[in-house]
């Protein structure tokens, strides 16, 4: 683990042990559909940022959803 640390180049590293990750890495790129995403940090670091962001998604997708309702129901679309 420390001489990947100190490490200066790039690597990939594939690994199902999270303790390791979050010694090691410094960015993490996850498959996510049809996308490679970055996140940066260890791996408790992408844990993190990817709720935040899937959380962030849920809420976008239901506030359209109920514009889309409010549009459905009254005919006109709802002001920003």
């Amino acid at each position: 683990e420390s001489w990947l640390v100190r490490y200066p180049g790039t690597l990939l590293m594939i690994s199902h042990d999270r303790e390791f990750l979050d010694a090691v890495a410094t960015r993490i790129v996850a498959f996510e559909g049809t996308a490679l995403v970055a996140y940066r940090g260890n791996y408790s670091a992408f844990e993190l940022q990817r709720a935040e962001r899937l959380a962030g998604q849920q809420s976008a997708y239901l506030k359209q959803q109920a514009r889309i309702q409010h549009m459905l129901e009254t005919g006109k679309p709802l002001r920003n």
